[in-house]
């Protein structure tokens, strides 16, 4: 049977255990996410489209004319990914869960502020770590998220003006 000591002692080491794993998970109080774009998006949470509009500006820089069109690139993603296979948008979930929860970011990708909090400078250079890191799920991520967006960007005819390209010959 546990003595006294050792019940206080198993009692303090639990709180600050749990006191720790909070502060590492993030604030105590969540805001609530709002959608703030007029499209439903179909597979797309809420928290997803929070941190995606934060990478949308970096991975098309130079296309997105301002920020109203943020919402049109998360539609084109949200509507490339509803193409892709169950298994490929059980990874795309997977991915997208690593990136909001506070606690994997920290550890995983060693990121510590929130995704809004980063300068679309400082946002570049972790996603240039991503692509020239050792770790396989960095660079896996780095070429899912870069994929995603560009080529659901412009598989759009739309876009194509901006690159110089005319579309497909006619015959």
């Amino acid at each position: 049977m546990p003595s006294r000591r050792q019940f206080i002692k198993l009692g303090l080491i639990s709180g600050t255990v749990l006191g720790t794993s909070r502060v590492l998970y993030g604030p105590f109080v969540a805001s609530p996410i709002k959608n703030p774009y007029s499209y439903d998006f179909i597979f797309l949470k809420e928290l997803d489209l929070k941190t995606l509009s934060q990478f949308a500006p970096v991975f098309l820089k130079g296309s997105l004319k301002d920020s109203s069109q943020v919402g049109a690139a998360l539609k084109k993603v949200d509507h490339a990914i509803l193409g892709l296979s169950q298994s490929s948008q059980d990874e795309l979930c997977q991915l997208f869960d690593l990136l909001n929860l506070p606690i994997a970011r920290r550890l995983l990708l060693g990121i510590w502020r929130d995704w809004e909090e980063l300068s679309e400078r400082e946002l570049d250079t972790v996603l240039h770590s991503w692509r020239e890191s050792s770790l396989a799920l960095k660079r896996s991520a780095y070429l899912g998220l870069t994929e995603l967006f560009c080529g659901s960007w412009y598989a759009d005819p739309s876009t194509w003006s901006e690159l110089g390209y005319e579309g497909p010959p006619e015959l």
